[in-house]
């Protein structure tokens, strides 16, 4: 949609009103510029909406990271990259709760589980680790909660992990 048409007067009443004290204002010219002022008043109100919600807030989906400064878009960085290390985190995840079980399950074993519980530790211990990395590497702060958890004010800019 393009802009909405910046209203200009038609007409110089005042210059009519100096040459004509007595006439009444020309109802033509009058009738133009009021028509002229409906017409940009009205594209106003429709490029408006393309914007902004009837609540005043900004339009859902109007705003993407070509719309932000750069300072803004290089603190969130690039939004694939984000996703992959998200992804790669719940892997990680997954995998150290794989480890952890297997390794709960081998130290209930005999002597040579006791070797497998270790070598499943060490595993989660390098899984987790990866997930700590992968996280790490997007600078988004992360804060584990393992009860029922109300977001806060003070959890602004970082990442919840529950892992439920």
């Amino acid at each position: 949609m393009s802009y909405p048409t910046k209203y200009t007067r038609q007409y110089d009443y005042v210059s009519y009103q100096n040459a004509n004290p007595s006439r009444p204002l020309p109802a033509n010219q009058v009738h133009a510029d009021l028509n002229a002022a409906a017409r940009s008043t009205s594209e106003i109100v429709d490029f408006l909406k393309t914007s902004l919600r009837s609540d005043g807030a900004i339009m859902n989906g109007s705003v993407g990271i070509d719309q932000l400064e750069p300072a803004v878009a290089a603190m969130i960085g690039d939004t694939a990259t984000i996703d992959s290390l998200i992804e790669a985190a719940a892997q990680a995840e997954t995998a150290a709760t794989s480890a952890s079980a297997s390794a709960a399950s081998a130290s209930s074993s005999s002597g040579t589980a006791s070797a497998a519980a270790v070598d499943a530790a060490a595993s989660a211990t390098s899984s987790a680790a990866s997930a700590s990395q992968a996280q790490s590497y997007s600078g988004i702060p992360q804060s584990i909660k393992t009860a029922a958890y109300t977001t806060l004010l003070a959890d602004a800019q970082t990442q919840i992990l529950h892992p439920a």
